[in-house]
């Protein structure tokens, strides 16, 4: 039985949840802010999006209708027409503040306006030209005009919905993920099980994320790139694995390695019978078989990852089967199973092992592109290192022939540090840097970041905008 994969190529995998926070830093307020930034900035796509197609659908549409049938009543009642639209725009405008101001997290900023949405056409102006004309060929043009107007700025609108759009779907999160594709009415006594509530000791733990870029160009001929680089400190219940399933009695059953522990599971636990619950098994499958990928497939680590990823993916598939099969798919499903030579097991176990080759071979791909970025980088420093390098051994920012203020004041306090935090700025990595940071007193620390952050030493930057 063919199942499409092909949504799983815009999964984005990141180290998110391993992150390094220099002890000067509030931990949970940067978590909470990365947070409040990623919904913001969906939030404000989504209330773009809906402002523009209240333009077009209640404004500029109807009157492209009213000025396209240009009969005789319309110069005759420009006011009347004029003064409904400008009242039609300022009641969208009200409605347009009223959904964006509700339902915003305590660490957004207010709403501010939004430039595509505020250059609406002024209809008073628009219209201004028709009641000046005379004869019927100077009407007639004064119309074409308006309407050239209208429908250049729904095309302006509909290229910038579609490009809006386009950017909320590149990356695979809880709003977009599962789309329609059929619908059809089926009336049955069978009743859907509801989830149970789960008490906060039952729901699976995530980990905290945030991201700390150094940012270091001593010279032209040594310039790197931002460099990103997560480490991990945080409580015990942080230890855990990156746990992707939102349902514990889904997390339980994906742990499963018998088809008979599995029917019984089920049979308690109906409900997880559904697609999101599947999907959410076979992404927990990628992560885990991206770790197998990081510790090397043929070391111990690697082949233990390797095998509970592979048995995600038989648990996902599972789901999967049972669910397509229709009312009865988790009896007939286990039914079928029961013989070893029946041609659906042996189709089952077929899909899961090119299901598990595509997500190894996946990432194995990843992971290289991933190390040789590293490599890159670490090129990169050793670069950095060697031109500022000089013959007593010790550090110095190489300045160009004509160098500007900024520059002479960024060498001037390079200078000023001692030797090993210049190797970490020029080796950028956060790692180093935190050692030295940690070895000082608060204050002390906090002055070196901001001289720092404020010739262009160092820059603490969060990455753009993630889906949940």
């Amino acid at each position: 039985m063919p199942i499409d994969y092909s949504k799983w190529d815009r999964l984005e995998l990141s180290d998110d949840e391993d992150f390094d926070c220099i002890p000067q830093v509030d931990k949970a307020s940067m978590i909470r802010w990365r947070q409040a930034q990623t919904h913001l900035v969906r939030r404000e796509r989504k209330d773009k999006i809906a402002a523009l197609k209240l333009e077009v659908d209640k404004v500029n549409t109807p009157l492209l209708t009213i000025l396209r049938a240009n009969d005789d009543s319309l110069f005759a009642s420009l006011n009347n027409i004029a003064s409904n639209f400008t009242l039609v725009q300022k009641n969208i405008q009200r409605e347009v503040d009223q959904f964006r101001s509700i339902d915003r997290s305590p660490y957004w900023e207010p709403p501010q306006p939004i430039p595509m949405v505020e250059e609406r056409i002024d209809i008073e102006k628009l219209l201004a030209p028709l009641r000046s004309i005379g004869t019927d060929s100077e009407k007639e043009q004064a119309v074409k005009s308006a309407i050239e107007i209208i429908e250049k700025r729904n095309e302006a609108i509909a290229q910038d919905v579609a490009k809006e759009e386009a950017e909320s779907n590149k990356k695979i999160t809880s709003e977009n993920m599962f789309h329609e594709t059929s619908n059809k009415t089926v009336i049955t006594k069978q009743t859907t099980t509801p989830l149970p509530e789960l008490t906060e000791s039952e729901k699976p733990k995530k980990k905290k994320t945030t991201t700390i870029e150094t940012i270091h160009t001593p010279s032209a001929s040594a310039a790197a790139e931002p460099v990103a680089t997560e480490s991990y400190a945080g409580d015990a219940d942080e230890d855990e694995d990156e746990q992707m399933i939102t349902y514990e009695p889904a997390a339980q059953f994906g742990k499963l390695t018998s088809l008979e522990a599995s029917r019984a599971f089920i049979g308690k636990h109906p409900e997880i019978v559904i697609e999101k619950f599947s999907d959410e098994i076979l992404t927990q499958a990628f992560t885990v078989q991206m770790d197998a990928a990081k510790a090397g497939l043929n070391t111990k680590e690697g082949k233990r990852l390797s095998k509970e990823a592979r048995n995600y993916v038989t648990q996902s598939l599972l789901l999967q089967y049972c669910k397509v099969l229709g009312k009865d798919g988790v009896s007939l499903f286990f039914k079928r199973m029961e013989n070893p030579q029946h041609a659906a097991r042996v189709n089952f176990y077929d899909d899961v092992e090119k299901t598990y080759t595509r997500i190894r071979d996946r990432t194995l791909e990843l992971q290289k592109q991933k190390d040789e970025e590293e490599a890159a980088e670490k090129r990169a420093a050793e670069d950095r290192v060697k031109v500022a390098t000089q013959e007593d051994g010790s550090y110095a920012l190489p300045l160009p022939d004509d160098p500007t203020d900024l520059e002479k004041e960024r060498a001037r306090v390079f200078s000023e540090f001692p030797k090993e935090f210049q190797y970490a700025i020029l080796t950028q990595e956060v790692e180093e840097i935190n050692k030295v940071l940690a070895t000082l007193e608060k204050e002390k620390a906090e002055f070196w970041l901001q001289e720092c952050d404020r010739v262009g030493l160092i820059s603490l930057q969060e990455k753009g905008a993630e889906e949940e």
